[in-house]
């Protein structure tokens, strides 16, 4: 610090001299005193002072901020790391159909036997359109409950006839097969109990039925049958063949 003092005050030769003979006479071991200029001592702190305002001018003085004050965080150069879009969700699956393609194939062949024997032929709604037959008014195919018959028409897959020969209004056991969600069944079935249809638990399923005459004294009824979320809903007048429903059941599950 005193070697750079004195460099950058450069005395004269003359003065040079002096202060070396000077030295000789100092005694070893005592350390002669540099005297500093007034000047450069002057410059020397007029330059740290600079330098300090300069450095305390780069930070922020947080504590003179407004009151309130939110303080913006510090902003990244490198780009935000990118967001992972969520897998849409699947769809729900599709109930898989049990029920055969042909109406035939819903009857076993001792049931077909007895139904023909009743001279009733199987028909469905196209083929009784062909031969210009229609269900009489009054008869609806699955149930004659308006309600009921709604329900079953948001999960209706198959119509099957059986009309007797001598015409629709002789006879006819008119089927309708459909396959629904639990909920849909459930609000049938508690449907079915509220009309006060018999319940009871066969072949593996639950079957509601009643059977009662018109005012002609034609017998008729209703049978619906409900297994693994099918339901065979089946209206009749003039004859009724026992087993019919439980007969379509076994056929379609024993394939399924």
């Amino acid at each position: 610090m005193v070697g750079w003092l004195t460099d950058f005050d450069a005395p004269a030769v003359g003065v040079v001299r002096e202060r070396r003979l000077d030295r000789r006479l100092i005694p070893r071991g005592v350390v002669p005193r540099t005297k500093i200029p007034l000047s450069a001592l002057i410059a020397v702190t007029a330059g740290i002072g600079a330098a300090i305002v300069a450095i305390v001018s780069m930070i922020e003085p947080r504590w003179e901020a407004e009151p309130g004050a939110v303080v913006a965080p510090t902003i990244s150069s490198s780009p935000p790391p990118p967001s992972r879009t969520p897998a849409p969700a699947a769809p729900a699956a599709p109930i898989e159909s049990l029920l055969p393609d042909s109406c035939a194939e819903f009857f076993s062949a001792r049931m077909e036997k007895r139904l023909e024997s009743k001279d009733l032929k199987l028909y469905t709604p196209d083929s009784l359109a062909e031969d210009s037959l229609s269900i009489p008014a009054g008869r609806a195919a699955g149930t004659s409950d308006a309600q009921l018959s709604r329900m079953l028409a948001g999960v209706a897959e198959t119509d099957c006839y059986w009309i007797h020969e001598g015409g629709p209004k002789v006879g006819g056991v008119l089927t309708t097969i459909g396959e629904g969600r639990d909920r849909q069944l459930a609000l049938a079935q508690a449907r079915l109990d509220k009309l006060g249809l018999t319940r009871v638990e066969e072949a593996g399923g639950i079957r509601f039925y009643e059977e009662s005459a018109d005012d002609a004294g034609m017998p008729m009824g209703e049978s619906h049958f409900f297994k693994r979320g099918v339901w065979f809903a089946t209206s009749w007048y003039g004859y009724g063949p026992r087993g019919y429903s439980v007969d379509m059941a076994k056929s379609v599950f024993s394939k399924g």
